[in-house]
């Protein structure tokens, strides 16, 4: 995914959320090599941030340049908020770090 998109992360309360290929692109189209990642969820509440990364099972890298998640219900069911921000965290293949390669919104649904 090239910086300037936004991607949008819904979170239902009743479902499993995984996502199994985001792709991180430089500006020649080619994949972004990471050593490591993390996705930092921040409610607009006063609930704690909240961590995805590759230590907690929740983001996956397959491949060069591929993120995925794999976040199970039960976890979801016990967030208490129900908006907010992310941030994406990378450490580039060179040791480089960017605290914010993406953000976007987050919003958790209740179940049906």
């Amino acid at each position: 995914m090239a910086q300037s998109d936004v991607y949008t992360i819904i979170l239902k309360k009743d479902a499993d959320f995984w996502q199994d290929e985001l792709t991180a692109t430089d500006q020649q189209g080619e994949l972004v090599p990471f050593a490591s990642a993390s996705l930092i969820i921040h409610p607009d509440d006063d609930s704690g941030d909240v961590v995805w990364d590759e230590g907690n099972g929740k983001l996956v890298m397959p491949s060069t340049g591929v993120i995925g998640f794999e976040v199970e219900l039960e976890e979801i069911e016990d967030y208490t908020w129900t908006t907010g921000t992310y941030c994406l965290a990378v450490v580039y293949s060179n040791g480089k770090r960017d605290g914010s390669l993406m953000r976007g919104p987050v919003q958790v649904m209740d179940a049906c």
